[in-house]
């Protein structure tokens, strides 16, 4: 199940794939009713590496059917350690082994389905485009979440740099 608001730990799905020949990949977070369907029409959240004729690569990050952001691919190592983290508060990021953020999105709402199933594929989108994917696995974990309160910090900072004010 994806996190909720007022939850302590954000979901975190790490791809380990073949970073040089990926092509037209998708991985997608869809209800249990949507499994086996085009997952373009099912997915809750989409990721897809993808590899147009002509084209530079992108990595795309879709959420509830709506296309959020793109990240031109102009070096295939940015994808290794590719993960996927959806945080209670709704954000999705799309992060890679450096700790770069590659792209973020965020959900509308919480999805309908209490459980989310990911399905993986490659596909070609037509005229005879290539799709390949060699995954090498996928590793599931729940971190603690640490909600970026921006009065919090400011509060925080001040109380740990006191500043003293004399009188002229």
């Amino acid at each position: 199940a994806l996190p909720s608001p007022g939850d302590l730990q954000s979901l975190r799905l790490q791809f380990d794939f073949d970073t040089d020949t990926t092509s037209n990949a998708v991985f997608a977070l869809v209800p249990a009713d949507g499994l086996g369907k085009l997952d373009w029409d099912v997915a809750e959240i989409w990721v897809a590496v993808e590899q147009k004729r002509d084209a530079a690569p992108q990595l795309v990050l879709a959420v509830q059917r709506q296309v959020q952001a793109r990240f031109n691919i102009t070096d295939r190592g940015d994808l290794a350690g590719l993960t996927l983290e959806v945080r209670p508060d709704g954000m999705i990021l799309l992060t890679n082994a450096a700790d770069s953020i590659l792209l973020e999105g965020r959900m509308a709402a919480q999805p309908l389905a209490a459980k989310l199933h990911l399905q993986v594929s490659a596909t070609s989108p037509g005229g005879g485009e290539p799709a390949h994917l060699d995954l090498r696995g996928i590793a599931l974990e729940r971190v603690a979440f640490a909600q970026n309160d921006p009065a919090a910090l400011l509060t925080e900072i001040a109380a740990s740099h006191p500043r003293v004010v004399e009188d002229p």
